[in-house]
């Protein structure tokens, strides 16, 4: 499994459920990304399913900010990295869940690492698409003008192409806020 330690020198960076050791059937949905911090012994989580929001011990807001901000910085400049955490995650994803996790799984997992370090979807998606062939063929939804409505994108291994969708441009707005 690739590893993580160039994204922040003097941190410790994995992949935890914190269920060790509890003789119960592993929550793969709890499957976190987890930052230890040297020095100030704090932590930060990240989940990668459901709906839960990054959280922080041992760290004020000053603290947390600087982290997120030094790892969108690395992954921002390095492409190979990025690569390399897209794949961290899909073999995360697929360990803790015996191969249950899915496509829709890796897709909102590219989304919620998107969202926390604000970087292109777009990045993280092709950066997860090249792993074992997780991801097949992914399309995507995006608002045109008034006029011209919602737009579908989908790629696969052998073409890019771009049409009008069936979504009608309210459905894909309403779908957004979910």
């Amino acid at each position: 499994m690739p590893t993580l330690k160039r994204l922040i020198k003097g941190q410790n960076i994995a992949f935890d459920t914190h269920q060790a050791g509890d003789a119960q059937e592993i929550n793969w949905r709890d499957v976190h990304l987890e930052k230890r911090l040297h020095g100030k012994r704090g932590k930060v989580r990240f989940p990668l399913i459901g709906n839960q929001y990054p959280s922080s011990q041992g760290l004020n807001s000053n603290d947390y900010g600087r982290i997120v901000s030094e790892v969108r910085k690395v992954l921002r400049k390095n492409e190979n990295l990025l690569q390399e955490l897209a794949e961290s995650v899909v073999d995360a994803l697929k360990r803790f869940s015996n191969d249950e996790a899915t496509y829709k799984d890796y897709i909102d997992s590219a989304n919620r690492i998107a969202e926390y370090f604000d970087l292109d979807v777009a990045d993280v998606v092709k950066a997860f698409g090249t792993r074992d062939n997780a991801i097949t063929e992914l399309r995507t939804y995006h608002l045109g003008s008034e006029d011209i409505g919602v737009i579908e994108l989908i790629q696969n291994k052998d073409a890019v192409s771009l049409r009008k969708s069936r979504f009608k441009r309210q459905t894909l707005i309403n779908m957004q806020k979910q």
